[in-house]
C-alpha cells in the first residue's frame, strides 16, 4: 500500500467516524424530544415535569458535547493525516484536503454545528422550561 492510499485511507475512515457520531446524535436526541414531547403532552405535576425537563434536557446537552468533541477531534485527526503526509512527501506529490481545502471545510462545518445546534436548543428548553 503506498503512503498515497494510507492518506486515503485514514481520511476515510475519519469521516465515517463522523458520519457515525452525527447518526448517534440525530438518533439519541430524537428520543430526547419525543420523550419531551411525550410528557409535554401528560397531565404530570409540575414539580415532577421540571425535574423530567432537567433531565432530559442535561442528558441532551451531555450527549451533544460529547458528540461535538468526537467530531472536532475527527475533524482534526483528517487534517493532521494530511498535513502529515504532505510533510513527509515531495512537494509535487503534495495532495489537497478533499477536492479543495476551502470546498472541504465548507462542508465540514455541518458536521461541527449540527451538535453545536441541538447543545443551543437543549439550553434553551431548559433554561425556559418553567414557561413550558
Amino acid at each position: 500500500m503506498t503512503d498515497k492510499n494510507k492518506l486515503d485511507q485514514q481520511l476515510e475512515t475519519e469521516h465515517e467516524l463522523i458520519n457515525r457520531k452525527l447518526n448517534w446524535l440525530l438518533s439519541s436526541q430524537s428520543i430526547l424530544f419525543a420523550a419531551l414531547a411525550f410528557v409535554l403532552g401528560k397531565e404530570v405535576q409540575q414539580a415532577q415535569k421540571v425535574l423530567f425537563f432537567n433531565v432530559v434536557s442535561l442528558l441532551g446537552i451531555a450527549i451533544s458535547s460529547l458528540i461535538l468533541i468526537g467530531v472536532a477531534m475527527s475533524v482534526t485527526a483528517k487534517v493532521v493525516s494530511w498535513k502529515d503526509y504532505n510533510r513527509s512527501s515531495p512537494v509535487d506529490e503534495h495532495q489537497p484536503l478533499g477536492v479543495r481545502i476551502w470546498i472541504t471545510v465548507l462542508a465540514l462545518i455541518p458536521d461541527v454545528f449540527m451538535p453545536v445546534a441541538f447543545i443551543g436548543a437543549w439550553w434553551w428548553i431548559w433554561k425556559y422550561m418553567d414557561n413550558l
